[in-house]
């Protein structure tokens, strides 16, 4: 069994627009009601950094306060501005919270209702010539395996095997038909055990051969 690292020269890193000092008092009040209608339940934003209930009150306040301050109070205009100030803050933290848990997914991404400013370029270990990463979680025994894009290719498979000992795993589980090259999730793994997975791909209605493994342990 042969266990080969190469390395992609990059992976993309997707930003957000972040314009809210450009922004008037109102449009700073819509973009948070927005982001908190956006990230409510949604399925690829599940560990926000804080409870959205926070944030629409603190928006709800901007709004009473904006209202307020059209009197000329130096006074309310001042709790304005601060208020103003604490509602960004919070938006900040959001928008740093999605750009990082998309995971270099656009559309993943644009379901938070935010727009991509630009794409910065990371470098990233690629861990064989299809395999792109692997990413454990939320739960024990679970890997979510990314998969690099091959010309003309109608589906993929992974297997994988337990490594007992030194000898090469022959005790193989396929996962059939992956279509979506984004990932697949890998289930049923036990915590803390050393495994091998291979990749192939299905063109012309031909499979390729299976790659070398890549090994790791499942937590």
């Amino acid at each position: 069994m042969h266990n080969r690292r190469v390395f992609s020269k990059e992976s993309l890193m997707i930003y957000a627009q972040q314009r809210f000092s450009r922004m008037n008092d109102l449009k700073v009040a819509d973009t948070g009601d927005m982001l908190c209608n956006q990230l409510d339940g949604n399925r690829y934003f599940t560990k926000l950094p804080f409870d959205l209930a926070k944030l629409k009150a603190e928006v709800a306040t901007f709004r009473t306060l904006i209202a307020a301050a059209r009197d000329g109070s130096r006074t309310i205009i001042a709790q304005r501005n601060k208020q103003r100030a604490e509602v960004v803050r919070l938006m900040s933290l959001l928008v740093r919270y999605v750009e990082n848990a998309s995971d270099d997914d656009m559309d993943a991404f644009r379901t938070s209702g935010l727009k991509p400013a630009y794409q910065n370029r990371r470098s990233q270990e690629q861990l064989s010539e299809m395999i792109r990463r692997i990413v454990f979680g939320p739960n024990s025994g679970r890997a979510q395996i990314f998969i690099k894009a091959y010309p003309r290719a109608a589906a993929y498979q992974l297997r994988w095997a337990q490594i007992i000992g030194e000898e090469a795993p022959t005790n193989w589980t396929v996962k059939e038909s992956i279509t979506n090259i984004k990932s697949a999730t890998v289930l049923d793994l036990t915590p803390g055990k050393r495994y091998a997975l291979q990749c192939r791909v299905l063109v012309d209605d031909n499979c390729t051969d299976w790659t070398d493994s890549v090994t790791f342990i499942c937590t």
